[in-house]
């Protein structure tokens, strides 16, 4: 075979291999864009659904804020008397029990913070 003829046999399996390896990047590239295209939807739904918690659990919040108040309302009209009912007798009990032992410890509190007092007046100055 004479150099020419085995040119022209090489050009021909030179053209096949550059149409395979664009075919095989065109198909990466469309692979990578499928990728990417999933990854950004997976995103998106991710941080709908991060705002989504943060708004229920703001909720919740918001709830145990205004229960508390209203607890706080109801207290005090049964402390006044505008309120009375059964099902609240035993709670209501029991937060005055709370109540009295706070003052009995804050009572504690003022005579152990009297009697250091006391102590540390009584030593002479050095």
């Amino acid at each position: 075979m004479s150099d020419d003829e085995q040119k022209d046999d090489a050009a021909p399996d030179f053209q096949t291999e550059v149409e395979s390896f664009v075919e095989g990047v065109a198909g990466l590239f469309d692979s990578l864009k499928d990728i990417f295209v999933k990854s950004k939807e997976e995103v998106v739904r991710g941080a709908a659904l991060g705002k989504v918690r943060i708004d229920v659990y703001q909720l919740r919040k918001d709830r145990e804020h205004f229960l508390q108040r209203l607890g706080e309302e109801a207290y005090d009209l049964l402390v006044s008397g505008d309120i009375a009912h059964p099902s609240l007798d035993k709670v209501f009990g029991r937060i005055q029990g709370v109540d009295a032992q706070i003052v009995e410890y804050e009572e504690e509190i003022a005579r152990i913070a009297a009697e250091r007092f006391e102590t540390v007046s009584a030593r002479p100055a050095p």
